[in-house]
């Protein structure tokens, strides 16, 4: 009888013992299900590089010419960028709320924004405004990217200032040589808001493997010449809504050119 309760009892630890999971198998299957399945959402950083005769733009120095000739410097160029949307390989939208940055040129680090909860996936192009939507243009004092603090606001006249470039020109008829562009106006037909759009040609931005960067050129001489000829001269500020800030719109929707993907 004895004997008999004692093999139970050993049959009974075997059989426990060989059921018993072992902790590291449920560390090992929860890694590969994260390996196999990308988070839902990701980031995309987007770089813009100012350029101007093919090379990085340099601030504060008097080497450069519009289409006229006219010599000039910039020692101030930013913008918005806004109302973000991105198409995947498949062809489907993907349109980010919220989207409000300053493109600061000049500023360490500036030059660079970062897009956030980006649905994972591959994407093959990105749209963008440069400028303010009209809503917000209306919406009274705001904060981060559209705080007026930032100084691309007109609280005279209630409105964005899209795009800021402030430098000199010899030719300038302002008496301390300046050339000064604060473009605006957000209804009716000067208005200067302008829709971005930049196919990455054979390239693709995958979101949730990796963070992609796409790098964005800017020509800053399409500012001054590739619709309307800036003339130094006879037009060396515009400060206000209006026909000439409509021209310089007009130039800065041309400005940018998809480079490449890392």
């Amino acid at each position: 009888m004895k004997k008999n309760i004692l093999k139970y009892m050993c049959a009974v630890l075997l059989l426990a013992t060989a059921c018993k999971k072992d902790p590291k198998d449920n560390h090992n299957h929860d890694n590969n299900n994260n390996n196999n399945n990308p988070p839902a959402t990701g980031k995309i950083v987007m770089e813009f590089d100012a350029v101007m005769n093919g090379q990085a733009f340099q601030f504060d120095t008097m080497k450069y010419a519009n289409s006229l000739g006219q010599g000039f410097k910039l020692g101030v160029f930013k913008h918005y960028v806004s109302n973000v949307k991105l198409t995947k390989t498949d062809n489907s939208l993907v349109e980010l709320p919220e989207t409000y940055f300053i493109v600061d040129y000049k500023a360490n680090g500036g030059n660079k924004i970062t897009l956030e909860n980006v649905p994972s996936g591959a994407y093959k192009s990105a749209s963008f405004m440069l400028g303010v939507d009209s809503a917000r243009n209306v919406s009274g004092a705001q904060t981060g990217a559209l705080s007026p603090s930032n100084g691309m606001f007109w609280s005279w006249n209630t409105g964005y200032i899209f795009l800021k470039a402030e430098g000199h020109s010899s030719v300038s008829s302002s008496p301390d040589k300046s050339i000064v562009y604060h473009i605006g106006g957000f209804s009716g037909a000067n208005k200067a808001q302008r829709i971005i759009t930049l196919p990455f040609g054979n390239h693709a931005a995958n979101v949730g493997t990796s963070t992609p960067t796409i790098h964005i050129l800017c020509r800053v001489d399409s500012l001054f010449s590739s619709v309307h000829d800036i003339n130094f001269s006879t037009m060396p500020k515009v400060h206000m809504p209006g026909a000439n800030s409509k021209k310089i719109a007009d130039n800065y929707a041309t400005m940018f050119f998809f480079d490449h993907i890392h």
